[in-house]
């Protein structure tokens, strides 16, 4: 049995009709300053991220049969996620990798990326401070 994410109190079957879905979503869209935003984006972003962390089960949950649509429409979107992968298989695969000079640049874009999660983990503790703060 799947739940509806959006439910309506006021219809008798709890669903949200598709004219108020949509001005509740064209509003929230004005609030963020975001009008290009269509809800098939809030889709694609979704399967975008779970790709990217290594779902497979989200071609089943899209309705897609085949993986090829996944990688096609959905992974290939993140070039930062096709350079990283690419890194992955040449320190795997190719014996050059014992080059000194491409060892250090592996390194430096792996520093790089660490630098990156270190200031996203820092903006969350910042906000959850923030929050935290405002609850007290």
């Amino acid at each position: 049995m799947q739940h509806m994410l959006f439910t309506s109190k006021r219809s008798k079957s709890g669903i949200i009709s598709p004219t108020t879905f949509q001005q509740q979503f064209r509003k929230a869209r004005h609030h963020i300053g975001r009008n290009d935003i269509v809800f098939h984006s809030l889709r694609a972003t979704r399967a975008t991220k779970l790709t990217l962390n290594g779902v497979r089960e989200v071609m089943n949950s899209l309705g897609h049969n085949s993986v090829t649509v996944g990688v096609k429409h959905y992974q290939r979107v993140v070039p930062d996620h096709q350079k990283r992968v690419a890194n992955l298989l040449a320190f795997e695969y190719i014996p050059s990798m014992g080059d000194p000079e491409l060892l250090k640049t592996v390194v430096r874009e792996a520093e790089e990326e660490i630098l990156k999660i270190q200031d996203f983990v820092d903006g969350l503790r910042e906000h959850l401070a923030t929050i935290e703060n405002t609850h007290q």
